[in-house]
């Protein structure tokens, strides 16, 4: 079993995205499930973060919420693969 909590997430979208920012962020934590469950090896992984922090990624206003919610939850779980994170 895969057992994810975050416990606050800050999302920081430009002024174009304000009135969509509460659907991307559902969409965040749907693509973080997706990757999570397309790669039980990372989903095992125990790790606790204080914080993580992923680059400013470009984001295209044309794309659905769902897209962008897939874009962001990748970079962040790459972040994660990479051992970025600065750990507890």
């Amino acid at each position: 079993m895969i057992d994810v909590s975050i416990g606050r997430m800050e999302l920081r979208l430009p002024p174009v995205f304000q009135d969509r920012a509460r659907a991307i962020a559902r969409e965040v934590g749907a693509g973080l499930r997706l990757q999570l469950l397309g790669d039980p090896a990372f989903g095992q992984q125990a790790k606790s973060l204080k914080r993580l922090e992923v680059p400013p990624l470009e984001l295209d206003p044309a794309l659905s919420d769902r897209r962008l919610g897939l874009q962001i939850a990748a970079a962040i779980c790459q972040q994660l693969r990479d051992g970025a994170a600065q750990e507890n």
